[in-house]
């Protein structure tokens, strides 16, 4: 995640946009 964001504002100057999609889940009531 730390990567993502440092190169999101590296090339936001380009019109650039880096997504980044991080494996897992939160802890919800609604996953419970």
């Amino acid at each position: 995640i730390r990567l993502s964001k440092a190169m999101a504002s590296e090339y936001a100057d380009k019109g650039v946009t880096i997504n980044c999609i991080s494996p897992g889940y939160f802890s919800t009531d609604m996953v419970n």
